[in-house]
């Protein structure tokens, strides 16, 4: 496997760890931000920063 599929890889293994349960149970608090539950806050920005890191890998790469 090449250097850029391991960095695809070690993202997606930390993307999963985020979204695990202890780390989820941190969001879950009920607490808002903006009137937006605190854990949907957490999911998107995870999403959107695993996306990005992603891409930013793919890219880089060619």
């Amino acid at each position: 496997m090449d250097r850029r599929g391991q960095r695809l890889a070690a993202v997606a293994v930390l993307g999963a760890l985020a979204l695990n349960y202890p780390l989820m149970t941190l969001a879950s608090s009920g607490n808002t931000l903006f009137g937006i539950p605190v854990l949907y806050l957490y999911l998107f920005a995870l999403w959107v920063l695993i996306i990005g890191i992603m891409a930013t890998i793919v890219e880089r790469g060619r």
